[in-house]
């Protein structure tokens, strides 16, 4: 199916060739009659919303690139460029599933409010962790490139060190303890 936002958001791109995201892209195509006709309210039309965009960016970025241009898509920043001719290809890799994803309109189908419900549980939840492991590793005095074996010898040094038992105040090794923890729970690995 050929999206009908695409002439729009072509329009939308050639007046902001520094790139725009893709709030400003669908604030600026909100009254348009395809986006109206899918929009039922809630999240379930938020991502109604959101799909139709993304498939228009998605099946312009392959129709683009024929003709010498390059659609750099993320929700921060959507920019048309010149194809450069090297290395150009990287943009339009031949197994990105984001693309896959929203060139398929049985998943517009197939998603219901169910769904959308489901799909925004697990943001937060990814955040929620991201945002606890940032602290659970600051607690650790470890940088976020650390992998488990290095969590473990850290736990492992502070726990002596904080100890109740051996001197260290039980605030401190309760702070570590509940840090190892969480982030042993982040990454499927057992305290």
């Amino acid at each position: 199916m050929d999206n009908p936002l695409n002439s729009d958001i072509l329009h939308f791109l050639a007046e902001h060739p520094e790139g725009i995201s893709e709030y400003d892209l669908l604030r600026g195509l909100a009254e348009h009659p395809f986006l109206v006709s899918l929009d039922c309210g809630g999240d379930l039309g938020l991502f109604r919303r959101h799909f139709a965009l993304m498939n228009g960016l998605y099946g312009l970025r392959q129709q683009l690139f024929e003709e010498g241009w390059s659609l750099f898509i993320s929700a921060l920043h959507i920019r048309l460029v010149p194809s450069s001719g090297s290395g150009e290809s990287q943009c339009l890799a031949l197994d990105d599933p984001l693309a896959s994803y929203y060139l398929d309109w049985q998943e517009f189908d197939n998603t219901g409010e169910d769904e959308v419900k489901a799909l925004l549980n697990g943001f937060w939840t990814r955040f929620d962790a991201f945002e606890h492991q940032a602290q659970a590793l600051s607690d650790l005095g470890l940088d976020e490139d650390a992998d488990w074996r290095m969590i473990k010898r850290r736990y492992r040094s502070l726990a002596a060190q904080h100890h109740p038992d051996k001197g260290g105040r039980s605030q401190d090794f309760i702070r570590i303890r509940r840090a190892f923890e969480q982030l042993a729970r982040l990454r499927g690995k057992g305290a």
